[in-house]
């Protein structure tokens, strides 16, 4: 009975040592590594923060890892992301519709965010309404930012005397507005969510518009339909309301894509016309 037990046990051990080793070989001998594009309108410390989730949510086992990088602003954004400098990119709508009716990208999710933009100013500001603005400053991000655009024309529908400054990403604007370079500003509702987790906003909110559309993560034509189902998989599994500036991330279906184009379709134009002027 003892032979048989220890035999018994011999058996066992060499087959789970088997199964270790089918398992190991069916691993990755190599990992791709796919270069995420971040939009360039926050802080590169806060960029590392929100890369540092993602990549803590990517299995030990997965195929792929994961570069991030980003640029100078939304113009170099889109010059890169046309020559092929990004694998992947998260991009606003409105670029991911100009990218993917115009480049050829693929979409691979929505990134779902709290659509808002806000107008802010200084907790010691005097000003408590949009309409207060003839004659002051409104620090806006990247002209090319879809909140820029929204916001200019919603500013000049009712003044004529407002002075628009660009920053290349929000840490800039707020720089502005406690240095007093700006009287107000305008901000993604979640970008200014996320720094206020990181830092003391000395700013309050007085007025906030709806924002259209939730972001998109995009693919490059050269990055290949098993690399995009591998990145969603991985992405889908982030906890709701993880830190990040997104929500989550939901699959998108061809109908969807067509609203996209249709609802950022005055957008985009504009977009094309801020972009041929460089």
């Amino acid at each position: 009975m003892l032979r048989f037990f220890v035999a018994y046990l011999l058996i066992i051990s060499a087959v789970n040592t088997l199964a270790e080793t089918n398992s190991a070989s069916s691993s990755c001998a190599s990992k791709t590594t796919l270069s995420f594009g971040m939009v360039p309108l926050v802080s590169s410390n806060l960029s590392k923060v929100w890369a540092s989730k993602i990549n803590q949510q990517i299995p030990k086992g997965a195929c792929f890892e994961l570069s991030f990088s980003s640029a100078i602003n939304l113009k170099h954004y889109i010059d890169k992301a046309k020559q092929g400098d990004f694998d992947v990119l998260a991009a606003p709508a409105h670029i991911a519709s100009y990218l993917i009716a115009n480049a050829n990208f693929k979409p691979v999710a929505f990134l779902v965010w709290e659509s808002n933009y806000l107008y802010v100013v200084p907790n010691n500001s005097n000003i408590s309404a949009i309409d207060q603005f003839e004659g002051s400053t409104l620090a806006l991000p990247d002209s090319l930012a879809e909140a820029s655009i929204l916001a200019q024309k919603e500013i000049l529908a009712n003044h004529s005397d407002v002075n628009f400054q660009y920053y290349q990403n929000y840490n800039q604007i707020i720089s502005a507005l406690l240095n007093g370079e700006s009287d107000a500003g305008v901000i993604l509702s979640p970008f200014y969510n996320g720094y206020k987790k990181h830092m003391d906003l000395k700013l309050k909110i007085i007025h906030t518009s709806p924002f259209p559309s939730h972001g998109m993560l995009i693919a490059a034509p050269h990055t290949s339909e098993y690399d995009q189902t591998e990145l969603f998989k991985t992405l889908a599994t982030l906890d709701s309301n993880s830190g990040l500036f997104w929500q989550s991330f939901e699959a998108v279906s061809q109908q969807e894509i067509e609203k996209l184009h249709l609802d950022q379709a005055a957008t985009v134009e504009t977009l094309k016309l801020l972009v041929s002027k460089d």
